[in-house]
């Protein structure tokens, strides 16, 4: 393989390399949004979810589109899914950059499982809007 070839080849892995670093350079500008439960327990067979959001983002955060929650509780060998719950009303939290502020979520008609060890995996989808 000749120089030229291999200048070319080394070139253009330096730019893809260029390139992916600037994308997670600005991803990690971007941020996220984070739910963090603080604790997990039922009132009936409603499976009751408190903790806060935490606006990690460098953005005005006015409200969430959804928010999808899954709680499982450990059964000594295996984390056993318990409640599923979506909730796509708009919830108006307001989070400016670096904010945080408490909520519950509460699921029903769940079944009943030890709560000794549990864990929530979130996803969200949430509007942003500059800051000024």
């Amino acid at each position: 393989m000749n120089i030229k070839k291999q200048l070319k080849i080394v070139a253009t892995t330096l730019i893809m390399l260029l390139l992916l670093a600037s994308v997670t350079y600005a991803y990690g500008l971007e941020g996220k949004l984070v739910f963090t439960p603080e604790s997990v327990y039922y009132e009936g067979n409603t499976v009751v979810i408190y903790g806060y959001w935490l606006n990690e983002t460098n953005k005005y955060i006015p409200y969430t589109n959804y928010v999808n929650m899954d709680v499982y509780s450990y059964n000594g060998s295996n984390w056993n899914l318990i409640a599923r719950g979506q909730f796509t009303q708009p919830s108006y939290i307001n989070l400016s950059p670096g904010e945080s502020k408490y909520w519950t979520y509460r699921i029903h008609n769940c079944q009943i499982a030890s709560l000794y060890r549990w864990w929530v995996q979130t996803e969200v989808n949430y509007h942003w809007q500059n800051v000024n």
